[in-house]
């Protein structure tokens, strides 16, 4: 097995959205990308330009697995 590693740091952090266990694709769900003070503002400049933005996340958990039910642990056999 290998044992390389790849680390990520963030640079940004989304900030709202969902505030329970459910369902993706919700919809009318609203949230923000926070840039990290580490970066000037102007890193973004110009992002308005581009008809696309990638943003690769990562979620820490959340809830703890007995809260989750059936419906997360059984979503593979869906």
């Amino acid at each position: 097995m290998p044992t390389d590693t790849f680390e990520v740091r963030p640079v940004a952090h989304v900030v709202g959205g969902h505030s329970k266990p459910a369902d993706d694709f919700q919809g009318g769900v609203r949230s923000i990308i926070r840039l990290d003070e580490e970066y000037p503002l102007e890193t973004l400049q110009g992002i308005e330009e581009f008809s696309h933005l990638v943003v690769t996340w990562h979620t820490e958990p959340s809830w703890p697995t007995e809260m989750l039910g059936d419906y997360w642990r059984d979503a593979d056999a869906r």
